[in-house]
């Protein structure tokens, strides 16, 4: 039973049956044939394209690479190329990067390329240079050396380079590791020249460096602290005087040249100041009298005549810095007894050059103080300048200061009172009117 018979037999009959029928067998047959037909193939993939033709081969060395002159110059010797003709060769090469100018202008013309190979088993230092031929001849060349060989070199393909190092000719040197190929081009100047050299390759080592330096030592171990400086020496070893009462002490041919000692005085006296900045020589003097005691000390010449210009400066402690409370006195020169406040009388027993110097010896120095018993003073003895010095005598007297004078017997009688005045006298009486003088006559 088809679709066609189930729709005619449930069909109802008087509505039209016969034109429903026939289009719904259409309907019905496009409908069957939908569902039995087969699907559409898919869609096929678009084409594979062709691979990209393969890149052309890089082209070939030029000739120059291939057929280059060849030189191996063995260590500590020297090989030459005779008779090198640049004009015969037919290479250019192209130098695209500026490296300079001489270098650019002169790959525009021929090029000649030396291969060269060390047979050193160290680097060494090669040298190529420019000679002329036996001939004479030569032209103004141009020296390159690359690492590579090719129609197109750059700054990196190019180690060495030299236009003129002797006249026109040129020389290059550089460092050849072992089993290493370098490209010598021989180039005329601008491109232009050319012609025939001989060219001279050498090799040797290069110079050693120098040897190490020894490593520095390690420092030394701090040093222990110092020890405290000694007391002041020309202190405790001084020369010393003990002028004994009504008696002199002569200390002869006082040197001061063959003293070091340097004081510091700090005080305001620029005689003291001036004469301070040199040496100084010291003498302890103690009085061995048993009560206070006049010093004098006089500064007079050696017995062979020598002297300097002194000034004497007397404290009351030795240290190798004093200023103004450490100086009871100083003196520089005396030329008279008024100087030295002795009077114009010399005293009796008193020393024969002493005399002489109060006499009138200028440069020389006289001080006197009054010394405590039992009491240390240091005379210090001093150039006025500073700076020279000499030999001198020095005398040291000690005596006793003056006396008071002695007291009366007796006391002395009180003077006599006054004489009274005399008495006033009484006044004159006044003389008695005189009579008049007459007229004088007509």
């Amino acid at each position: 039973l088809t679709i066609a018979g189930l729709a005619l037999l449930t069909w109802p009959p008087g509505h039209g049956r016969v034109d429903a029928t026939a289009e719904g067998l259409r309907l019905k047959r496009r409908q069957l044939e939908a569902i039995t037909e087969d699907p559409p193939p898919p869609a096929s993939p678009p084409p594979t394209p062709p691979p990209p033709p393969p890149s052309p081969p890089p082209p070939p060395l030029p000739r120059a690479c291939d057929d280059s002159l060849s030189a191996s110059p063995a260590l500590a010797s020297s090989l030459t190329l005779s008779n090198v003709d640049l004009c015969s060769a037919s290479a250019l090469i192209s130098y695209s990067i500026l490296h300079s100018s001489y270098l650019e202008d002169a790959f525009l013309g021929k090029s000649l390329v030396i291969k060269i190979v060390t047979d050193a088993t160290v680097p060494a230092v090669v040298s190529v240079s420019a000679q002329f031929t036996t001939s004479g001849e030569m032209f103004d060349t141009v020296f390159a050396v690359g690492l590579r060989c090719s129609d197109v070199l750059g700054d990196g393909d190019i180690i060495a380079d030299n236009d003129d190092s002797n006249g026109s000719l040129s020389r290059v040197s550089f460092v050849a590791e072992v089993n290493t190929t370098y490209y010598f081009f021989l180039l005329g100047y601008g491109g232009v020249d050319c012609g025939k050299v001989d060219i001279l390759i050498e090799a040797e080592l290069p110079a050693s460096p120098p040897p190490p330096l020894p490593p520095f030592p390690p420092p030394p171990p701090p040093s222990p602290p110092l020890p405290p400086p000694p007391p002041f020496r020309a202190c405790d070893d001084p020369l010393l005087a003990t002028p004994a009462f009504e008696s002199n002490v002569t200390l002869s041919d006082v040197d001061l040249c063959s003293s070091s000692t340097l004081i510091s005085y700090t005080g305001f006296e620029p005689t003291l100041q001036s004469a301070f900045s040199g040496t100084a020589l010291i003498i302890k003097i103690i009085s061995s009298t048993p009560v206070p005691t006049l010093v004098s000390l006089t500064a007079l010449p050696t017995a062979s005549g020598e002297t300097f210009d002194t000034v004497f400066a007397v404290g009351l402690r030795c240290d190798d810095s004093l200023d103004d409370n450490d100086i009871i006195g100083y003196h520089d020169d005396s030329g008279s007894l008024a100087d030295l406040g002795l009077g114009p009388v010399f005293p009796e027993g008193m020393n024969r050059r002493r005399l002489l110097y109060l006499m009138g010896l200028s440069g020389l120095s006289n001080i006197s103080f009054m010394a405590e018993v039992d009491t240390p003073y240091y005379l210090y003895l001093l150039a006025y300048d500073g700076y020279s010095c000499g030999k001198v005598d020095i005398l040291i007297e000690a005596e006793l200061p003056e006396s008071p004078p002695p007291p009366p017997y007796s006391p002395l009688p009180p003077p006599p009172s006054p004489t009274p005045p005399p008495p006033t006298p009484a006044p004159l009486p006044p003389p008695p009117p005189s009579a008049p003088l007459p007229p004088p006559p007509p």
